[in-house]
């Protein structure tokens, strides 16, 4: 039997690995425009739900914003630099690609749950080591 999982982004704080599942433009409520990245948490510590986190960005690609910093963090300074260097940095290009996520909370005044922050990407090892499948293969005789 299976259990169907309800899908929710109040992610409890802690270190998951996460998949990053889409990479989007919106905008803020006064209209200027961000990038926003959703993840899917990979191991939650609660298999009945399907938890997801997001994290927007100003859209700016100045050397020292919060995006570029985070994937520096995530994928390394110099991938990161060297792509940005060569006029080939595509965020879509990081889709399905894993990393390790520090979330946390912040109170929101007006709320009645707290603010989930992804407070650190990092590369996959960083804060979670995920178990090892064994599987045994019968020799073919």
């Amino acid at each position: 039997m299976q259990i169907e999982r309800q899908l929710s982004f109040d992610v409890p704080k802690g270190r998951y690995r996460g998949r990053l599942l889409d990479v989007k433009e919106t905008t803020r409520s006064d209209g200027k425009p961000l990038i926003r990245f959703i993840w899917d948490i990979i191991y939650p510590d609660n298999p009945s739900y399907d938890f997801k986190v997001g994290k927007n960005y100003s859209m700016n690609y100045r050397r020292d914003s919060d995006l570029l910093n985070d994937l520096r963090d995530w994928k390394g300074a110099e991938f990161i630099d060297n792509l940005i260097d060569k006029g080939k940095l595509n965020l879509n290009d990081f889709v399905t690609h894993e990393a390790d996520l520090k979330i946390a909370h912040k109170n929101n005044k007006g709320h009645k749950r707290p603010f989930v922050h992804i407070k650190e990407i990092r590369p996959p090892g960083t804060f979670v080591k995920m178990p090892e499948i064994v599987v045994e293969v019968a020799n073919a005789a």
